[in-house]
Parts: C-alpha cells; sequence; structure tokens
C-alpha cells in the first residue's frame, strides 16, 4: 500500500499538494566568520556547517508582548503590554568535533581563532567588539 492512500494523507491539504513538512530536526546552519580570520578558515566554513548536530533555543526567537490586567471602575480589562520583556535568546549549537586527519580538529580551530581575536590568552592582547563579532548567524528549519 502506498503512503499517498492513508486518509489522514488524501484528506488534507497538505497531503494532496504534497507540501514538505516542518520538522524541527531538520535544520541548516550558516556561518559568517569575521573578517580577521575569513581568509584563513574561508574553506572550512561548508564543512563547519555539516558537523552541526542539534540546535536548541530557538523557540525562544518567538516572542509575543504578554498580556496585562488593570482594573478601571470596578471592571477588569486585559490588554497587550507595548514591550517585550526580553529581546535576547539563549540558543545553543551543539558540534561534531571530527577530525579531517590525525591531527587536525578543524573545527575547534576555527572556534579558537574566533575566541582569539577577542582575547588572546597566548599573549594577552584583546581585540575590540567589531574585531570578533560576526555580521550574522542563520539557522534555517526545513
Amino acid at each position: 500500500m502506498a503512503l499517498t492512500n492513508l486518509p489522514h494523507i488524501k484528506n488534507m491539504m497538505s497531503g494532496i499538494n504534497k507540501y514538505d513538512p516542518v520538522h524541527k530536526a531538520i535544520f541548516e546552519v550558516y556561518f559568517t566568520l569575521p573578517e580577521a580570520i575569513q581568509s584563513t578558515f574561508q574553506g572550512d566554513v561548508p564543512v563547519l556547517t555539516q558537523q552541526v548536530k542539534s540546535v536548541s533555543g530557538l523557540d525562544a526567537l518567538q516572542k509575543t508582548t504578554g498580556v496585562s490586567e488593570q482594573k478601571f471602575y470596578g471592571v477588569t480589562v486585559s490588554f497587550l503590554n507595548p514591550t517585550i520583556d526580553s529581546t535576547a535568546a539563549d540558543i545553543t549549537i551543539v558540534f561534531n568535533l571530527n577530525l579531517r586527519s590525525v591531527t587536525d580538529n578543524f573545527v575547534l580551530k576555527i572556534f579558537r581563532a574566533w575566541e582569539n581575536l577577542s582575547y588572546d590568552l597566548s599573549d594577552g592582547t584583546r581585540g575590540i567588539k567589531t574585531d570578533y563579532i560576526s555580521d550574522n548567524l542563520r539557522v534555517a528549519e526545513a
């Protein structure tokens, strides 16, 4: 029996039109490295995106304003707050630390070089924020 004969696929618009479902476990992550290390690691960025195992915390990006209540002449009135409580979201990305060869841990090398732009433990130099921030990080859920 083909999957297209199942009633929940035959009778729903998503099944009839063969829409793709949204799965939170299927995603793509795209990194933009800071300019100071782009030339060194630009060839490794596509391979870095393949090493992402999981992304969590994306639900925090769907924030909306909360509801408040106010008493007015004995009547309770509810309304939407004009501001969002917090505009920050903690996103956690888990990587595989695969080795390209016996000694080449390219995932760790990229993030260690990125961290050294902020503060290099070997010589104590500190960078300014414009040197170590990246333009964007994009996570696309399929």
